[in-house]
This record gives structure tokens, C-alpha cells and sequence, in this order.
């Protein structure tokens, strides 16, 4: 399985590829979590934000990481070549 496979199989899909991956998962109350891939520093940004074009700020959640996101994210890494 891929790591794009692997992510949207936990509810996740590719939003863009500039500067880094970004993959989200919209919570269905107008925000969505963000898994961003940064290819120039190699780091890994977890964040909510809304999706509301009005709004356009990063909200103060906090997100967990369970096994299945951090294997997604470890096979993510790999696929890049940072580990």
C-alpha cells in the first residue's frame, strides 16, 4: 500500500504538492485537519483550520496520532527519503 493510499484509507485525501504533500481530513463542521510535508526543512505539520474562506486562520485544536497515522506519515517519510 502506498503512503496516498494509506492516508486515505483513514479518511485523508491529497490536497497539493507545493513546497510538500498536504493531506487533510474535513471534520464535517467546517474544519479540516492538516498532515503538511515540508520538503525543504523535512518536517512533519499537524494542524486544524478552518475551511471557511472568511475565516482563513488555524484553529488552537490538538490533534492525536494513533498507530495507523503514524505508520501513514512513517511511510510517507520513507517514500520521500528522509529516513
Amino acid at each position: 500500500m502506498t503512503p496516498k493510499e494509506a492516508f486515505e484509507q483513514l479518511g485523508y485525501y491529497l490536497i497539493g504538492n507545493c513546497g510538500g504533500l498536504t493531506y487533510a481530513k474535513k471534520d464535517g463542521l467546517g474544519n479540516q485537519e492538516v498532515i503538511r510535508f515540508n520538503d525543504i526543512y523535512k518536517l512533519v505539520y499537524i494542524y486544524w483550520e478552518t475551511i471557511n474562506p472568511a475565516d482563513d486562520k488555524v484553529l488552537p485544536y490538538k490533534s492525536m496520532l494513533n498507530v495507523n497515522i503514524h505508520l501513514a506519515i512513517n511511510k510517507q517519510m520513507k517514500e520521500l527519503g528522509w529516513i
